[in-house]
């Protein structure tokens, strides 16, 4: 026995695809995820406004706003070495001086934010956006 598919069953049918496929276009362009310990420098890139995302959970934003999500967790950072000399430093990103890591390095998403920490915490010099929580140099 064959059933007969209605007008109504094909109209649901294409309005139901339509509606999770704009839910997962709004997901992806107006949604963005903070878990504990990461924050998200949010730039909207019609007016250039910056602005920090620090509290946990989502954020509903513009499809204009992208935002970069940064780790504030301790990390180790080192150089490798086959000398007798450990150069070690466990660093973390201290939020409070966000523009100034703007300024110096740009917007970008960062995906190598070791990479990048490990650079500053070995310069020899003081950065507001770089808190080095304990050193180990022996040789």
């Amino acid at each position: 026995m064959k059933i007969k598919k209605s007008l109504f069953f094909y109209l649901m049918s294409d309005y139901a695809i339509g509606f999770f496929l704009f839910l997962f276009l709004f997901w992806i362009f107006c949604l963005n995820h903070l878990d504990i310990g990461e924050i998200a420098i949010a730039r909207n890139s019609r007016t250039g406004q910056m602005l920090l995302q620090d509290t946990p959970g989502w954020y509903l934003t513009s499809p204009f706003v992208r935002a970069a999500k940064i780790s504030t967790l301790p990390m180790v950072v080192m150089i490798p070495s086959a000398a007798n000399v450990m150069n070690i430093k466990n660093v973390r990103f201290n939020k409070e001086g966000w523009k100034e890591f703007v300024e110096v390095q740009g917007f970008h998403c960062h995906y190598s934010m070791k990479s990048i920490l490990l650079g500053y915490a070995f310069s020899g010099l003081d950065w507001p956006f770089l808190q080095i929580l304990q050193k180990v140099e022996v040789e």
